[in-house]
């Protein structure tokens, strides 16, 4: 716990001296106009009410699941702020048709048109002062984006001298310049218990997908792996919150033979089972192929996943990692032996790139080989960040002798959403990567927060803002998330595990 005291004494609230007003949100807001005036929510030691717009939590997981956090806060900051359901509430949620956010935000100053997938991630907060009382108005075109408004609005809500709650004045307009954020762990080391917290924390980040990898026999998958994509996926596709993505491996140990029709029909099988325990998508990992060309050939294993995925979710995601190493390779620049295979590929598959420098992004990544990389190979590369944990080398004290750590924002550059298809960070919660810690302690929490700070919003990030506003986010959300159970009972699920 002395790092969660570092936390808490370190000024979570306050900005560094000369700086100007902005809120403590994390991931930094798009647009902040907030101001130094408060908009009271509910008089002294009264219940805040609440109304919903265009939307039912009774019928959305996902704005159920904002309203929880927001009630949680409230609890945390004083007890009698628990969220009361009225017609007209000092908070209304009201979800919006696409073109009036789209409306909204530009109003709000945005400048860029968003396509869908971003759009529905957007969402827009308005706090206006009406006398001795206010309103908070959270808007957004998808359930989404108002589970978003939601939780940054739990890190505005606070507390004056005599216990009275309230939000600052003016607005927040938001939105993600990286439409697809991704975090993987290991579904193979990890027992099913273990990925149920990584998972509850990352919709509180905005992290949108999250990685689930295999790391044992292809042809017998491991417990673990089989326990985890069935709890998971299914709880993920019905949360509305986070999407899930499998990643497996046909060729590990005695791999799948695809020059053989029955090896064939048990990788479509296990593909088959996967989707239709709730997963949105399959990332075929080619880093253990062997030496046989035949046994692994990339074209017909892609096409394979591809037509098994789309198969049970038009939508589906198929991504491509390609070995370390070769002519066809994640890492490096674009062969024309990469450029040949995507082209015979259907768009909707997306190839994973580590970078210039091999499978680490150890010094800053400039725009232009990432641009000639997508020029080559015909398509924008979702880009794999490795080692992003406290320690790791993805990570750097905040200053000499400091114990919080931030993400090295600084190494990527910051159209990150323009250049890249999506970003993949292949994270941890402790100090073993894959091995997720028996506890998601505070400093990790914190470090995570600024990793998800800099692929929402990268244009503006600072490692040293990018921390401030962590150790708030820390301070704002572990009381209202470190409590939750895993839905379903875990072991049952497990025992119930027959594939095909």
């Amino acid at each position: 716990m002395a790092v969660w005291a570092a936390l808490s004494a370190a000024g979570a609230g306050a900005s560094p001296p000369g700086a100007a007003r902005h809120s403590s949100i994390i991931p930094t807001p798009r647009i902040d106009k907030l101001r130094p005036e408060r908009v009271y929510l509910a008089a002294k030691e009264a219940p805040v009410r609440i109304a919903f717009r265009g939307t039912d939590p009774a019928k959305s997981l996902a704005v159920q699941e904002g309203r929880r956090l927001l009630a949680e806060r409230l609890q945390s900051l004083t007890a009698f702020g628990l969220l009361a359901p009225a017609a007209k509430g000092a908070i209304t949620i009201e979800k919006v048709a696409p073109a009036a956010l789209a409306g909204l935000l530009s109003g709000a100053g945005a400048a860029e048109k968003l396509e869908p997938r971003r759009l529905k991630q957007a969402y827009l907060i308005r706090a206006q002062p009406a006398g001795a009382g206010g309103t908070v108005t959270v808007r957004a075109a998808g359930e989404l984006g108002l589970y978003y408004g939601m939780v940054s609005l739990c890190q505005l809500i606070e507390k004056d001298a005599d216990r009275r709650l309230y939000a600052p004045a003016g607005l927040v307009a938001d939105w993600p310049a990286v439409a697809l954020r991704l975090a993987r762990t290991s579904a193979s080391l990890n027992t099913p218990e273990k990925v149920a917290e990584f998972v509850r924390w990352m919709p509180a980040y905005k992290i949108n997908l999250v990685g689930l990898a295999f790391q044992g026999p292809s042809r017998n998958p491991d417990q673990n792996f089989l326990g985890n994509v069935q709890t998971h996926c299914r709880r993920c596709r019905r949360s509305g919150v986070l999407e899930t993505i499998v990643y497996f491996c046909p060729f590990r140990g005695a791999g799948l033979d695809f020059r053989l029709e029955e090896d064939k029909r048990q990788y479509a099988r296990l593909i088959g089972w996967i989707m239709d325990r709730g997963a949105h998508g399959v990332a075929v990992d080619f880093t253990g192929v062997p030496a046989s060309a035949g046994r692994a050939d990339f074209e017909k294993v892609l096409r394979l996943t591809c037509e098994g995925v789309e198969a049970k979710d038009p939508a589906g995601y198929v991504l491509f990692r390609a070995p370390p190493t070769g002519r066809i390779s994640s890492a490096g620049p674009a062969t024309t032996e990469m450029a040949q295979l995507l082209s015979k590929l259907p768009a909707r598959i997306w190839p994973t790139w580590t970078g210039p420098y091999g499978p680490l992004i150890y010094r800053p990544l400039p725009a232009e080989p990432i641009e000639a990389w997508a020029k080559r190979a015909g398509r924008r590369p979702f880009l794999w960040v490795n080692r992003v944990f406290v320690g790791g080398q993805f990570s750097t004290p905040v200053e000499a002798g400091s114990r919080q750590y931030l993400f090295r924002g600084d190494r990527l550059p910051k159209r990150l959403g323009e250049l890249t298809a999506g970003v993949h960070l292949s994270a941890g919660t402790g100090r073993e990567y894959d091995k997720l810690a028996e506890v998601f302690k505070p400093d990790s929490i914190a470090y995570l927060a600024t990793a998800a700070d800099c692929l929402w919003n990268p244009g503006p990030w600072r490692g040293p803002e990018s921390a401030r506003r962590a150790r708030r986010f820390a301070k704002v959300m572990i009381p209202l998330l470190a409590g939750e159970k895993i839905i379903g009972p875990v072991k049952k699920n497990m025992e119930r595990i027959r594939l095909p």
